[in-house]
């Protein structure tokens, strides 16, 4: 499973990339898990923390995923032991 956030599910650009993903994700039998944060900071943490729980094997971030926080919140979620 491959979990994206978005910030708007009516941006062409975002559901351009979502639906080519989405094609080549599932043609390889992967699901995609999507959250909308509506270009809010504290709703994208809380969906990284929702899908972290379930355990993606992988990431499409909006733009926040990528500060140090983040990061490490992600280590933290993936590999408690560390």
């Amino acid at each position: 499973m491959v979990s994206a956030v978005i910030p708007a599910i009516g941006y062409t650009q975002h559901a351009e990339v979502i639906q080519g993903l989405s094609d080549i994700l599932q043609e390889n039998g992967i699901r995609l898990m999507i959250g909308h944060c509506g270009y809010s900071l504290e709703r994208e943490e809380q969906i990284v923390t929702d899908f972290l729980e379930r355990r993606p094997d992988a990431f499409y971030p909006h733009r926040h995923l990528a500060y140090a926080g983040d990061a490490a919140l992600a280590g933290q979620q993936r590999h408690p032991g560390r």
